[in-house]
């Protein structure tokens, strides 16, 4: 009885990493300097929200590093 528990454990577990992830960030800066920002995510921890975060500094410092004009890609829709 206990290997079929395991086995409904796994199917489950598998099931839950097959759900779209999302993390979206979203930071708006007013004309007069004041800023707002937004966070959106679905179906992540937040320690990988703060993963995510680490990589997009490292990123950005990266482009600092080389001189790049422009650092940031955006779009219209996630």
């Amino acid at each position: 009885m206990e290997k079929k528990d395991t086995f409904k454990k796994n199917i489950s577990l598998i099931h839950s990493m097959e759900k779209d992830k999302v993390f979206m960030i979203r930071f708006t800066v007013n004309l007069d300097g004041k800023m707002a920002t937004e966070m959106t995510t679905k179906n992540m921890s937040p320690q990988e929200s703060i993963g995510l975060l680490e990589i997009a500094k490292q990123q950005i410092l990266d482009g600092v590093k080389q001189n790049k004009k422009e650092i940031f890609r955006g779009s219209k829709d996630a």
